[in-house]
């Protein structure tokens, strides 16, 4: 993998994980309820999964 795209990825892994974090204190604070939580952080949750399986590859 390039430089340039590993700098990307790791951008973006950074920026879901604040999303995650950010998800979670409104699910925390009752701003979201937990079915809107799950509805948001799927996809997100999924590819720092995959991300991590691809990186360990």
């Amino acid at each position: 993998m390039e430089k340039e795209s590993i700098l990307e990825l790791e951008q973006l892994i950074q920026l879901t994980q604040k999303f995650m974090h950010y998800t979670n204190s409104l699910l925390e604070g009752g701003t979201i309820t937990q079915k809107q939580y799950d509805q948001m952080a799927e996809k997100k949750l999924r590819f720092l999964e995959d991300v991590q399986q691809t990186i360990k590859a």
